[in-house]
């Protein structure tokens, strides 16, 4: 008797903008019949990583984890033998989190880290891991047991400790905000009877304070596909969300650290996808015709398209990776796809910019200096990840900036009526 085996995939796409066309790049299959899934996206030590529930893809052998060289792909040794949900840099390491009990041949429950050549144990709590980030120099996890035992942790690369004070929080959404932790979920008072709350609260170092004020949403229909940090503000995108602080919410909200506000969408419908900040603008996907997607970049006051089409699931997580904004699309059954399209070159850094502003040293290691030839407007300085880092209206020619941290920047600066956008390095 033959012996047939059906295959769920997940399908990579890569797309050129001006084509407007996404072309298949790899096919990820579980080798069963479970849906496979990617979870979770991030970039280390120069290369793209992706986790979830696969077996294989693009031609290798890859157990849940997979590596991305911008020209092939390979697995991380032997992988994990159970579904990855989480991924994040942390103190040179990249941390792998999920539902799994080995990885790369070595025992790991539900957590391990990443070199770039060899796994190690991270000894962790007895909990499945549903997230992480990081903050205040710390890694912060939230786990997905069961209902009854969602809680979050914090690790400071040497010891584990409980975090949220008197309460279990069932994290949905982790977001860094102003250097505050900021949680969509369900927050619990275990010191306390009948205190639960559900929304979005901000960590201020002893306590949650709640900054919601929901209505038309409950624990188990209201649901937020993400919680970003761009421009300032605070974003936010979900299903079932009527209003935030008595202002009606049309899926995506802004809270500016006073309020909240309705960011429309004009006449395109949304569901679940996520919001993506980096320093080139805001991204989202919405419903065009015929139930396809089209992906839009927020400015802060109006959105502009930026692919029409050819996505026909709702975008789960979005990456800029090699100056391409890739993507992971997914359905509530788990359905998922890759895609990647090559925004213009305006998107990324103008050289416009050159004509009228002098920027040096680049790379620096923390002072910078900017020389225009006339009155300098604006300086804005955005990390990687879109949060805005510093602000300033100099009205002068001449200015010097100090900036802390290393890694890639960028600073967007304004004339009168010319801005440009420029890369910046601190070593």
């Amino acid at each position: 008797m033959r012996k047939i085996i059906l295959m769920t995939t997940i399908v990579v796409y890569m797309s050129v903008l001006q084509a407007q066309n996404w072309t298949q790049l790899a096919y990820f299959l579980t080798g069963t019949m479970e849906i496979p899934t990617i979870n979770s996206m991030v970039e280390y030590n120069g290369d793209l990583y992706i986790g979830g529930h696969f077996a294989s893809g693009g031609g290798i052998v890859a157990s849940n984890i997979a590596r991305w060289n911008g020209t092939s792909w390979s697995a991380l040794n032997s992988g994990c033998d159970g579904k990855v949900n989480a991924l994040a840099v942390y103190n040179g390491e990249l941390y792998v989190g999920g539902d799994f009990g080995i990885t790369g041949g070595i025992s790991s429950p539900y957590m391990a880290k990443w070199n770039g050549s060899t796994w190690s144990e991270v000894s962790f709590y007895n909990h499945k891991v549903k997230s992480l980030i990081v903050n205040n120099n710390d890694l912060i996890v939230a786990t997905s047991d069961s209902y009854t035992a969602y809680n979050m942790y914090e690790w400071d690369g040497s010891n584990w400790t409980h975090f949220g004070g008197t309460y279990k929080v069932r994290a949905d959404q982790l977001c860094v905000h102003d250097n505050e932790l900021y949680v969509a979920g369900v927050f619990n008072d275990t010191s306390l009877t009948n205190n639960d709350f559900y929304g979005i609260a901000k960590w201020d170092g002893s306590g949650w304070i709640d900054i919601t004020g929901v209505t038309g949403g409950t624990s188990n229909n209201y649901m937020t596909a993400s919680l970003v940090s761009y421009n300032g503000c605070l974003y936010l995108s979900g299903n079932y969300i009527y209003s935030l602080g008595g202002i009606t919410i049309d899926n995506i909200a802004k809270w500016d650290g006073v309020s909240w506000s309705n960011v429309p969408l004009g006449s395109s419908s949304t569901s679940m996808s996520c919001l993506f900040s980096h320093s080139t603008g805001l991204y989202f996907s919405c419903v065009e015709n015929e139930g396809y997607r089209k992906v839009v970049k927020w400015n802060g006051t109006s959105w502009t398209p930026i692919s029409q089409g050819g996505i026909s699931l709702d975008v789960w997580i979005f990456l800029y990776y090699n100056s391409k904004l890739f993507t992971v699309n997914g359905s509530s059954s788990g359905h998922s796809t890759v895609n990647f399209i090559t925004p213009s070159s305006s998107d990324v850094e103008s050289n416009e910019l050159l004509n009228f502003v002098e920027i040096y040293p680049n790379p620096s290691n923390d002072l910078i200096n900017i020389g225009a030839t006339s009155n300098i407007d604006e300086i804005k300085v955005y990390n990687e990840l879109g949060q805005l880092l510093y602000s300033s209206t100099p009205k002068i020619k001449k200015v010097s900036i100090k900036l802390e941290g290393k890694g890639v920047f960028i600073i967007k600066i304004t004339c009168g009526k010319q801005t440009g956008i420029k890369k910046i390095v601190l070593d």
